[in-house]
């Protein structure tokens, strides 16, 4: 979790000049947010060891959103 929107991208700069990462699974859910309004970096990253590890990135007010917001999974889980 970083400070802003700003952040993020600078974040994720960071990952991919580190680690190898899979280009065609990149979603960018801050340029297109899901319908529920969700926004997130998530990108997947090889380690040395050829582990997968998929890293999101988002700010503060992304993290609410997608804990406690419209976009949490729990609330839909409990609504079954």
């Amino acid at each position: 979790m970083v400070i802003d929107e700003e952040k993020c991208y600078k974040a994720l700069k960071v990952v991919h000049d580190l680690y190898e990462y899979e280009k065609d699974k990149f979603k960018n859910y801050i340029l297109n947010p899901k319908p529920n309004g969700y926004q997130s970096l998530h990108t997947i990253i090889t380690t040395e060891d050829d582990y997968k590890i998929e890293i999101q990135i988002r700010d503060h007010k992304m993290h609410y959103h997608a804990e406690s917001g419209e976009a949490a999974h729990w609330k839909y889980k409990n609504s079954f």
